[in-house]
């Protein structure tokens, strides 16, 4: 396959490392060992390496946007645990809390609700919702359609590489949507 891949504007051949600043990820599949040296807020200071560099000393600033991203997850009480002694669930708000940190134009998130009960779903669905309110595009990778957040989404069905559908749909018609239209391209 030939092509190209531009993401802010950015070739990703080219340009990657000025994209990867402009881009958060938050994987499905993680585990950090139990012995893993770093602690929550070190974990999170990472994010902002891409802003300070990496031999600089983290600033009042990057305090400040970790403070603001461990308050939005509800997890500021996690800030000196070690990341590695925290359960699934805690992991993952701390790698959420992580990309928020970064202050990222983009959020990408495969099944960013796997790890969490419905409660928490719902958080991070409404956490979700402000970022993108500010204007960041967070794309979300789900097979979980009972943490859809309560407004019009936009969905997009690919099948063997291909876009089958791309809509705005309405939350309550999402799981239908997606459903019939797999159904129709199988």
């Amino acid at each position: 396959m030939n092509g190209t891949v531009t993401v802010c504007g950015l070739d990703a051949a080219r340009e990657g490392n000025a994209m990867r600043k402009r881009v958060g990820y938050v994987i499905q599949n993680f585990d950090f060992d139990p012995y893993t040296p770093f602690s929550v807020e070190e974990v999170m200071l990472m994010a902002r390496f891409g802003r300070i560099g990496c031999f600089r000393r983290p600033g009042r600033e990057d305090y400040d946007a970790v403070d603001r991203s461990l308050a939005q997850m509800g997890i500021t009480d996690l800030r000196k645990s070690h990341i590695g002694k925290l359960s699934g669930g805690q992991q993952q708000k701390v790698l959420i809390a992580h990309n928020l940190a970064k202050q990222p134009d983009v959020v990408l998130l495969d099944e960013p609700f796997s790890n969490l009960d419905l409660a928490t779903r719902e958080h991070v669905c409404d956490v979700l919702c402000r970022v993108a309110d500010t204007g960041v595009t967070v794309v979300i990778v789900s097979h979980a359609f009972d943490a859809l957040p309560s407004r019009d989404v936009r969905v997009v069905v690919m099948r063997a590489g291909t876009i089958v559908l791309n809509r705005v749909v309405p939350p309550g018609d999402v799981q239908q949507t997606v459903r019939s239209t797999s159904e129709e391209s199988a």
